[in-house]
């Protein structure tokens, strides 16, 4: 069954690019990519191996926030795919924290 997994935040003007990546990589490692759909601008890391949510395994379990992971990852069920929202701000500190959407 094929596998992807995507980190992809949205860049606003005054957010510093060096930031974003950073943010991003330590959730996901990988090269970050850059999209635009009209005037809004995107980075992302996009993976294909299971390999790839090792990292915030680790990070869940060291933060000993299993419980939360899993009610995300439910909530997140959208037919063959889960979507959940991390904290921009907390990922760039090294941490994980679910928010909303625009949390």
């Amino acid at each position: 069954m094929p596998f992807k997994i995507r980190a992809i935040t949205r860049h606003y003007p005054t957010e510093d690019p060096k930031k974003i990546r950073k943010a991003l990589t330590a959730l996901l490692e990988g090269e970050v990519e850059q999209e635009s759909h009209g005037e809004d601008h995107f980075l992302y890391v996009e993976r294909t191996d299971y390999k790839a949510l090792d990292k915030l395994h680790e990070m869940i379990r060291k933060q000993k926030i299993l419980d939360v992971a899993r009610k995300a990852l439910r909530n997140g069920r959208v037919e063959n795919s889960t979507v959940f929202f991390l904290n921009k701000q907390a990922a760039f500190t090294g941490k994980i924290n679910f928010c909303d959407e625009f949390g």
